[in-house]
């Protein structure tokens, strides 16, 4: 039996005009715990007139940014980071967003070990980390409920 080979996981970020959120989104995903070299960074670029593409010539960061040209609102703004993704998983962010250094861990091995096609985070408020914001859903795709 041959090693284990990490899965590449995809990282899909969406900014509008909040460079700075959009920085420290970006060092969260650095300080990940999964394997650096197994993480592709997408920054969607919804509108914001070039702010994404400086924040990431810093060279602080390895993404790549597809600059929208206008406000493509989210769900589109996610499809267009799909097209390009090339990861096994896709995780989704806001640039507002902080991920736990274990999520993508924790995520993928859960992917492993469940039947589900899709996992999210536990996501809490930026402005109070104690007040859970999201603990996602579970729904059955057979019966709808």
């Amino acid at each position: 039996m041959g090693p284990t080979i990490t899965p590449l996981v995809s990282c899909i970020v969406i900014t509008k005009d909040r460079p700075d959120a959009l920085g420290d989104c970006l060092q969260s995903i650095v300080n990940s715990s999964y394997e650096h070299e197994r993480v592709q960074i997408i920054v969607v670029d919804n509108g914001t007139g070039g702010q994404a593409l400086q924040v990431v010539a810093t060279g602080q960061y390895k993404a790549a940014v597809i600059e929208t040209g206008r406000n493509l609102l989210t769900s589109a703004a996610c499809n267009v980071g799909a097209n390009a993704a090339e990861g096994e998983y896709l995780f989704f962010m806001a640039d507002d967003n902080l991920l736990h250094q274990d999520a993508i861990k924790s995520l993928v091995e859960a992917s492993q070990h469940l039947q589900v096609g899709i996992l999210a985070p536990v996501c809490y408020f930026q402005n109070d980390r104690e007040r859970i914001a999201s603990s996602g859903v579970r729904i059955d795709l057979w019966s709808g409920t």
